[in-house]
């Protein structure tokens, strides 16, 4: 039987994963504030720290992003953080990759049709697609 590391029992002890909820935002910056009032991290708590900081901006960018973002540079921000490619996207939304390259290349706008579906797929709220909402 292996024995865990020490960062495998820290990450048993809290199972990290994309923060899609105000509760999990909350329980993961308990967890911060947790292991930062601690006199001292170890390496592997630092790593945790690191990790859940990186989960927490990224639903924080989701949620509130920034003043003045634009669909596209949103819809390209997702698309980077999700880790997906333009043609995965574009066939899971039932779409040719060519109307999403050219939104990206801001040749194109989104359509209130579209903006629903990559509002659905990237679970986040509508109005981050839709120009001035």
């Amino acid at each position: 039987m292996e024995t865990l590391t020490e960062y495998q029992a820290l990450l048993v002890d809290f199972e990290p994963r994309p923060i899609r909820s105000k509760a999990a935002y909350q329980k993961a910056l308990r967890r911060i504030e947790h292991l930062m009032s601690k006199p001292k991290l170890g390496r592997e708590e630092s790593e945790l720290v690191e990790l859940l900081a990186t989960l927490i901006e990224q639903y924080e960018s989701l949620e509130h992003p920034a003043p003045g973002s634009k669909p596209a540079e949103t819809l390209e921000h997702l698309i980077e953080t999700r880790e997906i490619t333009r043609a995965q996207l574009a066939r899971e939304i039932g779409m040719p990759r060519s109307a999403i390259t050219n939104i990206l290349a801001r040749r194109r706008s989104i359509s209130k049709a579209l903006a629903v579906k990559l509002s659905k797929y990237f679970q986040v709220p509508i109005s981050l697609f839709i120009e001035g909402a």
